[in-house]
């Protein structure tokens, strides 16, 4: 994607106002939450103003301006793009909008809640891994079953008062890597 925007910022009618964009590469997250506030971390590291533009797929927009409201407060702008040329992107509108607002409902609770930001990733891990298994020529299929049968785990989730013990599902640098403190010395 930097390969893309780049390629697109150096055309002659948008360079003058995209020659001092900073670009930087986010590739640890595994959601629109996650994406955000990895992106917020790089971005609190960038010392002058800055603005954010969110480059985000069409469909999760609104999903994306949520998100983004929550974690980054203002001074952001979602700029949707219509990438996904996949089947997914051509679904029933009501299945995409249905999806769409599961995943708001548990990301906001994701932001709210490191917690359940931690149980939320693991979701996460097994849908890659599940869909992965799947192939590409049944991906639409994997979707379907993934959403009907997991949106019972999303209900079920959050709702300990403690730190769930196995966070090796978190990959390097556990909650930490999120800027959130770790709890019972874990991390």
């Amino acid at each position: 994607m930097k390969k893309l925007f780049w390629k697109y910022t150096k055309r002659g009618f948008v360079k003058n106002y995209t020659k001092k964009w900073n670009y930087k590469i986010e590739n640890k997250s595994l959601s629109t939450v996650e994406n955000i506030l990895f992106a917020k971390k790089i971005a609190d590291e960038i010392k002058s103003k800055k603005n954010f533009y969110i480059f985000g797929e069409y469909t999760r927009k609104l999903k994306i301006q949520i998100f983004a409201k929550k974690i980054i407060g203002k001074n952001f702008k979602v700029v949707p793009f219509d990438f996904d040329l996949s089947i997914n992107r051509y679904r029933d509108p009501q299945f995409i909008q249905k999806k769409e607002k599961i995943d708001i409902k548990f990301g906001l609770k994701a932001i709210a809640d490191k917690n359940f930001l931690i149980e939320y990733r693991k979701l996460f891990i097994e849908k890659l891994a599940y869909l992965r298994k799947m192939g590409p020529t049944r991906h639409k299929e994997a979707i379907n079953v993934w959403w009907k049968e997991k949106v019972r785990e999303f209900e079920k989730m959050g709702t300990w008062r403690s730190c769930p013990p196995d966070r090796s599902a978190l990959g390097t640098g556990g909650v930490r890597a999120f800027g959130l403190p770790a709890c019972h010395g874990q991390g």
